[in-house]
């Protein structure tokens, strides 16, 4: 037997009459793997006929191992026509049949072997439509027991410590780098990225996902997977010898502006030729640009300071000619429509009209306005470049108005023209937004920073788009490229956002509000609505994290919240496909464990990074260490019970999802910045109490006074050994700088 299993627990739902477990939206089902769960539905149940549980459970006898249906079946609302819809999706579920129990009532008993989330539903005879239904899903997500050499630990066991790779010097020395630190307690390393870094050098600026950095290596001679192997043996040695688990993160967001691959595959990036609807927030870049290369060279005749910005006056001069050059730009045509355009369109789609449609229409209460604004397109692309879809739009008016081709058309310009004017007050409050958002990111890096000259090395604000080096002719044929367009060059960069979802897709226009935190060595990555939109991007991330899932034992999923789900679900569901127990974690900046629980179950999240030292007082303290005490309780105080036939079962409570709780993560300033160095041990004391995985930065118990950087750290991290095993260290940080190799 699997030593992970040994503890195994058998759970008992009672399932309702729609085939769910009652709780809350703001928990979920979770259980670790090697558990079972036995549904129960009593014989008063409306879907009791015919009942076969579905569950999107991988079949591990195959192949592809993990291979699962992420999409539930959507259940009939009335009878259905023709072929049933729902049949693609139910061939690829696993079928569990019921067992019958005396009284009429029915059971289902799942065995859950690997980590992830996965839903279940009820298919059942409907006899009020006469044929097969389903119910609505519900998900569980299942949590890896991880496992050492001689010893396995849960979730909730877990000591963790971020370390800076880099600072533990080359790959050989490892083993010693974090052996002081395994002595103090702790049982989990977790490692920012350590793949071939960009030209910033920053660890998540990534230029090859398929191979590991020179930095950790004697001989930059070494091939990839040279460097993948010595990885995977120097991990597996550590965690044999001293009893840890690596953890490391994966950025599936971005690319460094530098990668090469880029260059061949610009469809891999959000550029303007795959996304045309950010080409009116590359116009205000590019003029924001020019702007601040004038001011550089005193070109700017109402900022007689230039090229400094070293006080507020100076602030209030460069917003004020900001603004007076924004008002000639006329980006707001970027949101207008071409009426001529579209009347060409809808007259000659006047003429295909089919009366019987239109007569159903008639029926149907319809605002005009709205009805076009919700059916139109082309935002950004290009001046007057909206367009709407002129058959149904052309088909509701000719419903609602009948009346003849001129009056249509009458009536059609007068609602374009309430549409122009919506769009152009949209535009006004977005560039109030976006130059408010100049002005404070010019306060902060300027006069905060005190990096107050102008030049071509530091412009007013950051580039939010880039043109990447077109390869040569030569290098496209050797590549078998199609000759591409200038505008697939131009590709945006990526960022830190308070939104949870892709900040570059169209309607949230966050590019040209200047709502995005720009990382400008970094390139977003873009997906696309399915694999063949960028089929090279997604087989290669695949490969990077197919080698990521099968040295480390878990990953932390870096910029989580600002990449799309579809994407998240994906990748995560391929990682469990080269390692079924690897554990998932990941920050969500979310304040509402609705939003956490939702994250939770579709990706398969088993932890959700918190940090203790952004609480604004010993309440807001209280209140988390308190929530996650509280769901180790309820999960744990729940007495076995008997079924009839002597089975021992728990019956299985939801809970909030599993926190990993931090005093301080890795890209924040250390506590002593934030508080003092006298508030540190009672904090990592309090920490230390909860029933919950705990986490911690290198430096943060050493009273490092600040963070390190990922960007410029390149110091070697020696500690003397401590005195006795305290779970808080006292030990000696030192900081050795690298000599540069000249």
């Amino acid at each position: 037997m699997d030593r992970r299993f040994a503890n195994a627990t058998t759970y008992y739902i009672e399932l309702n009459d729609r085939g769910l477990m009652e709780y809350g939206e703001e928990d979920l089902i979770q259980i670790m793997e090697g558990d079972s769960i036995i549904f129960h539905l009593n014989s008063s149940s409306p879907i009791i006929s015919k009942c076969l549980l579905l569950i999107n459970l991988p079949n591990l006898k195959q192949e592809e191992t993990y291979h699962k249906v992420t999409k539930p079946i959507v259940p009939l609302k009335r009878r259905s026509v023709g072929r049933n819809s729902k049949s693609d999706i139910r061939e690829q579920l696993v079928s569990i049949d019921p067992i019958f129990k005396p009284f009429g009532a029915v059971e289902f008993e799942v065995h859950f072997s690997v980590a992830g989330s996965f839903f279940y539903q009820i298919e059942y005879f409907d006899h009020d439509l006469d044929e097969l239904n389903v119910s609505h899903p519900d998900w569980i997500v299942v949590s890896p027991y991880l496992a050492t050499a001689r010893s396995t630990f849960a979730v909730e066991a877990l000591s963790v410590q971020t370390m800076l790779s880099r600072c533990l010097g080359k790959v050989k020395d490892w083993p010693k780098a974090v052996e002081a630190q395994v002595k103090l307690s702790y049982n989990a390393i977790h490692l920012l990225p350590i793949q071939k870094y960009g030209t910033s050098g920053n660890m998540y600026s990534i230029k090859d996902q398929l191979s590991v950095d020179d930095w950790y290596f004697d001989s930059p001679k070494m091939s990839a997977e040279e460097r993948i192997a010595q990885v995977k043996e120097v991990i597996n040695e550590i965690s044999e010898e001293q009893e840890v688990v690596f953890f490391i993160d994966i950025v599936l967001n971005h690319t460094a502006t530098n990668s090469e691959w880029l260059l061949h595959h610009p469809e891999s990036a959000y550029n303007l030729h795959n996304s045309p609807h950010l080409t009116v927030a590359w116009e205000f870049d590019n003029f924001l640009a020019e702007f601040s290369k004038a001011y550089a060279k005193k070109g700017v005749p109402e900022c007689p300071n230039a090229p400094y910005v070293a006080n507020k006056a100076d602030l209030q001069a460069v917003m004020k000619a900001l603004k007076r050059r924004v008002k000639s730009m006329s980006l707001y045509q970027y949101f207008m429509y071409d009426k001529e355009s579209v009347r060409t369109q809808f007259e000659e789609v006047l003429e295909t009209m089919d009366e019987d449609e239109l007569a159903k229409l008639k029926a149907v209460e319809v605002n005009a306005v709205n009805y076009i604004l919700n059916h139109s397109h082309g935002y950004g692309t290009k001046p007057f470049g909206v367009s709407m879809d002129v058959q149904k739009v052309g088909a509701v008016l000719m419903a609602k108005l009948d009346k003849r081709k001129e009056e249509l058309w009458r009536a059609l310009s007068g609602y374009l023209d309430e549409c122009n004017a919506i769009w152009k007050e949209k535009f006004e409050s977005f560039m109030c937004e976006a130059l408010d958002n100049v002005e404070a990111s010019i306060r902060y890096e300027k006069l905060e920073l005190m990096n107050t000259k102008i030049s071509a090395g530091n412009p007013l604000v950051r580039r939010y788009f880039t043109e990447l080096k077109r390869p040569s002719p030569g290098e496209e044929l050797k590549h078998k490229a199609r000759e591409r367009s200038l505008n697939e060059y131009i590709v945006a960069h990526n960022g830190w956002s308070t939104v949870s979802e892709d900040i570059a897709e169209p309607m949230g226009f966050y590019y040209l509000r200047r709502l995005i935190y720009i990382w400008d060595d970094n390139i977003k990555l873009y997906y696309g609505n399915r694999r063949e939109d960028s089929p090279y991007l997604w087989t290669h991330m695949e490969q990077y994290i197919a080698i990521v899932a099968s040295t480390f034992k878990g990953i932390r999923i870096d910029n989580c919240h600002c990449t799309p789900l579809r994407v998240l679900e994906h990748f995560v569901n391929f990682a469990r496909h080269v390692n079924p127990s690897l554990f998932v974690f990941a920050e969500l900046f979310s304040e509402k464990a609705k939003t956490d629980s939702y994250y939770a179950r579709c990706i398969g999240l088993n932890a959700v990074i918190k940090e203790s030292s952004y609480v604004n007082s010993a309440a807001s303290l209280k209140k988390m260490l308190s929530r996650a005490t509280e769901n180790f309780i309820a999960k744990n105080n729940i007495e076995y019970s008997y079924l009839p036939n002597g089975r021992k079962v728990k019956k299985l409570v939801a809970t909030k999802p599993k926190e990993l709780i931090y005093d301080i993560t890795h890209d924040n300033c250390s506590p002593t910045e934030i508080w003092n160095s006298q508030a540190i041990l009672p904090l990592i004391c309090c920490l230390s109490t909860i029933n919950a995985a705990i986490g911690s930065t290198r430096g943060v118990d050493e009273l490092l006074p600040m963070n390190l950087s990922v960007v410029s750290e390149l110091s070697l991290i020696h500690i003397s050994e401590p005195t006795r095993p305290l779970y808080i260290s006292y030990a000696v940080f030192c900081l050795k700088k690298k000599k540069k190799k000249k």
